[in-house]
């Protein structure tokens, strides 16, 4: 087995893997999961035409490949590059780049005012320009001596900013757009969101509050693994220490690993304890055990 240095581009890569898999294993138990699906059903049966949009650009990546092939059958590939190819071809498209036929943009980020006091029948309705009321800072006071904006129209009391990253991109008719502090404002906390969801049903309100709480508790156990990394200095001493770690572990560093080299002497080994706590070797494994069960 080769011996692999631990560098600052592996640690952070095995840090963002880990990160995925907690927010995956998050998400199961807190049933957010279950409600992206439902938000992204309910938005493609709310505009039928997301669906097929989906499959047209599917069907032309298809006829493209089949295009180049074609067609290169007919010209000979020692006759012209896939470059020059694609700048040649038919399509528009001036950078020799295959082209894009159906531009389709996912997002993997989700703006919503949530509030189960709002009627029922607005859930997953868009709604625009909304913010709560908010301080402003001292230098848009002015001569006017307002401190305080008030909450736009369409604000309605008990109204909550959700935003959550998704493992899993969606499709969406118009593009979101928001933040966490408008930057009028005097406080970190004030969000303005210039398109958005509205989620009013009982259900998924219940469920999407508790994203802040996951937020946090992802935040902190990837701090913990972050400090224990800096303990590392070998690929093969981290997996040593953490039982299915090598899910973590990039394919690139997995080939690298796999190498035969001569064998050299014998370090001295040090103590478990001393290196990682225990429950965080714990919680890795279960994150691990548990997301290879979702597959």
């Amino acid at each position: 087995m080769a011996s692999v240095q631990m560098s600052g581009i592996l640690k952070d890569e095995i840090l963002a893997n880990y990160e995925k898999q907690l927010r995956t294993a998050y998400e199961a138990k807190t049933g957010v999961a279950e409600i992206v699906d439902q938000i992204r059903l309910g938005m493609e049966n709310t505009v039928p035409l997301l669906k097929d949009f989906r499959e047209l650009k599917s069907s032309a990546e298809f006829l493209l490949d089949e295009f180049k092939k074609q067609t290169m059958e007919l010209v000979g590939p020692d006759n012209i590059s896939i470059k020059d190819f694609w700048r040649s071809s038919m399509f528009s498209d001036g950078y020799g780049s295959k082209p894009n036929l159906v531009g389709l943009t996912e997002t993997r980020w989700l703006y919503c005012v949530i509030n189960d006091k709002r009627p029922i029948e607005k859930n997953l309705s868009y709604i625009f320009d909304w913010h709560a009321m908010y301080e402003k800072a001292d230098y848009y006071i002015g001569h006017n001596k307002i401190v305080t904006e008030p909450a736009s129209e369409n604000y309605v009391d008990g109204d909550l900013y959700f935003a959550y990253e998704f493992t899993t991109p969606l499709l969406l008719p118009l593009k979101l757009d928001a933040r966490a502090r408008y930057y009028q404002a005097k406080h970190d906390y004030a969000p303005y969101v210039d398109i958005g969801l509205v989620i009013s049903d009982p259900e998924m309100y219940n469920v999407l509050k508790q994203v802040s709480e996951t937020d946090i508790k992802v935040a902190e156990a990837v701090q913990t693994m972050k400090d224990c990394l800096e303990q590392f200095t070998t690929l093969k001493r981290f997996l040593d220490e953490f039982s299915g770690g090598m899910a973590l572990v990039p394919e690139e560093y997995k080939q690298r690993l796999a190498k035969k080299t001569p064998p050299r002497k014998k370090s001295v080994k040090v103590k478990p304890e001393a290196i990682i706590p225990d429950d965080i070797k714990d919680q890795m494994a279960e994150v691990v055990f548990e997301n290879s069960l979702l597959k």
